[in-house]
């Protein structure tokens, strides 16, 4: 399944601390690679709303994933 960005939005993390938060359909390797790439301290799973939160800190490197060719192929 490829995983394709459906949402992306400024917004707080849920206990208030400023980022990103995104949406793109299931891909087990998108989410191997955003892990794998954003240390898990700057980003968080909100199972309820179905979205990634990424802090503003790591927004370098949420750019430079979301840029990448491979990546950006699976998730646009």
């Amino acid at each position: 399944m490829t995983g394709h960005l459906t949402a992306a939005w400024r917004a707080g993390s849920t206990d208030g601390r400023a980022g990103w938060r995104f949406q793109f359909a299931f891909d087990q390797d998108v989410i191997d690679e955003l892990k794998g790439s954003i240390p898990a301290h700057w980003r968080e799973w909100n199972e309820e709303g179905k979205w990634w939160w990424i802090d503003t800190i790591a927004e370098g490197a949420l750019l430079a994933l979301l840029l990448a060719d491979e990546f950006h192929d699976r998730v646009t």
